[in-house]
């Protein structure tokens, strides 16, 4: 059985149809964004999902799809779970890049974004554990973030107001807990209990 055709598999498996099948580089559901990033431009171990400039062409014209990636990128920096598909490609001719096959079983969970001296942002993954398609947005380790929070009585109380108000934890990173209301506006609550919203 052959695979789907990409736009298909966001639209049909993610459940996260890309906004537009020609120039969009990811999508976004309640669960989470992904994003199609290439095996082949991989720097180490790290996907290279994007570059300072990528909103507009070398002729200075909006190019949508580098805009829709970068509001993407933010999203995910500020809390929302990222995942990958991973990509692999074959360039053509004329030098243009086309998707040969891609992971139609899972995708790769985005552990941290850093930005490398050439201006290019870098997607740290979870190589160890795949995250099967049906199983994506299972994965976050409530119980365990709790816990964790038992010598922080203030992020604790922060906590249980904003998940009276609707929001859900989506993971912990250095400043806090990420929190996500309604799939849509990401929040952090600090080790301190200060509440921030993006």
């Amino acid at each position: 059985m052959s695979k789907l055709a990409i736009s298909k598999f966001f639209e049909q498996k993610l459940e996260a149809p890309l906004h537009n099948t020609v120039w969009s580089w990811g999508s976004e559901n309640a669960k989470g964004i992904y994003l199609r990033a290439w095996n082949r431009t991989k720097i180490g171990e790290k996907f290279d999902i994007a570059n300072s400039g990528m909103e507009t062409d070398n002729d200075g014209r909006t190019r949508a799809g580098g805009v829709e990636r970068a509001k993407h990128v933010k999203a995910i920096a500020q809390g929302k779970p990222g995942y990958i598909v991973a990509i692999d490609g074959e360039v053509d001719d004329e030098g243009k890049l086309h998707i040969k096959d891609y992971n139609d079983k899972a995708v790769f969970r985005i552990l941290s974004l850093t930005v490398n001296e050439q201006g290019k942002t870098l997607a740290e993954v979870d190589y160890d554990n795949p995250i099967l398609i049906e199983a994506i947005g299972e994965e976050t380790d409530v119980a365990a973030i709790m816990e964790s929070l038992e010598d922080k009585p203030k992020a604790l109380a922060t906590l249980a107001k904003a998940e009276k108000l609707g929001w859900q934890i989506t993971g912990m990173n250095d400043q806090g807990v990420t929190i996500l209301l309604k799939g849509k506006k990401t929040g952090l609550i600090s080790y301190t209990g200060e509440f921030s919203a993006a």
